[in-house]
Formats: C-alpha cells, structure tokens, sequence
C-alpha cells in the first residue's frame, strides 16, 4: 500500500485561512448592500475562520445574542445601595 507524507499542518492552516477570506471577499458586495442573507453568510465565515485560527468563543455562543452588563462606580454611593 503506498502511502503520501501527511502535508505539514501549517499548510492546511494557511489553505483553510485563504479559502474562508476568499469567500468573505466575494460576500462583501453583498454585505455592502446590507443584504440580510450574505450579512449571516459573513459572519459565519468569520466565525469559522476564527475557530480554526484557535481565537474563536465557544460554538453555543455562535449565532446568538448575548448581552453584558458593565458597572461603573462614579463615587461613593453604589447603585445595590440606593
């Protein structure tokens, strides 16, 4: 059985980040116009290039919406306080 060399992981890395910026290119136009579909289209694109470059958030908070909420102490008094 004749058997290849695995190719280096680094260029499946370098392949897969030029196919997924290569489909984001070609969603721009679309993006640009604001169409709803090729906007979701961008966006998982993204989210798949993120996660295969290792910086993406955890797949269940893919797609959804989420809210945070920040509190900033301007003085003395607290807003549990009042």
């Amino acid at each position: 059985m004749d058997r290849q060399p695995a190719i280096n992981i680094e260029v499946f890395h370098r392949e897969d980040t030029a196919r997924c910026e290569g489909m984001y290119l070609k969603l721009q136009r679309g993006t640009s116009s604001g169409d709803p579909r090729h906007i979701d289209s961008a966006v998982r694109v993204l989210a798949h290039k993120a996660k295969l470059n290792g910086y993406a958030v955890e797949s269940d908070q893919v797609g959804q919406a989420s809210s945070f909420q920040i509190k900033i102490n301007l003085g003395d008094t607290h807003e549990d306080d009042e």
